[in-house]
């Protein structure tokens, strides 16, 4: 989440649903997500890096340990990873990404930053998934940018 919102912040791009600070009043005000909401992004960011762990064509060990601290540090129990498993032998979601995010830039910069970091960009196959897929939800070279610089103490990262 935040990560996301220092790329944007970063880059310029702003949200009416992402915070804000007003010049004159210094107050702080964010649209918080209903639980329902809430739980329909996680659900988006856990299917990105899932595909992302997809994209070169193997799922390798590294990628499943990623998304399952991810599971775990949200709370979710077997039922989370009975999800992820059958995630996992289905096929990429991407086009329901893509359509998840539209008009809401801040949940595309958590959507490519956790995709980011499901995986180690070391594949061709990678790189041209988180190109298409940062394309298809709108992210200007800016944002990617800034979200690569600010992963790139978690992740090996790589400069579109």
């Amino acid at each position: 989440g935040m990560l996301a919102y220092k790329a944007l912040r970063n880059s310029g791009t702003t949200s009416s649903t992402m915070p804000t600070s007003s010049a004159s009043s210094q107050a702080t005000t964010y649209t918080q997500p209903s639980p329902q909401q809430q739980a329909k992004d996680a659900e988006i960011i856990l299917t990105a890096m899932i595909d992302a762990a997809k994209a070169d064509g193997q799922v390798d060990a590294n990628e499943i340990n990623k998304i399952m601290a991810n599971l775990q540090s949200s709370g979710a129990g077997q039922e989370g990873v009975n999800y992820v498993i059958q995630k996992l032998q289905g096929p990429m979601e991407t086009a329901k990404i893509v359509a998840a995010v539209k008009g809401r830039p801040e949940l595309a910069a958590q959507v490519y930053s956790a995709s980011l970091m499901a995986i180690e960009v070391d594949t061709d196959a990678e790189r041209r998934y988180l190109d298409k897929l940062a394309k298809a939800m709108g992210l200007n070279s800016n944002v990617i940018n800034n979200i690569q610089q600010l992963t790139s103490a978690d992740s090996k990262s790589y400069v579109c």
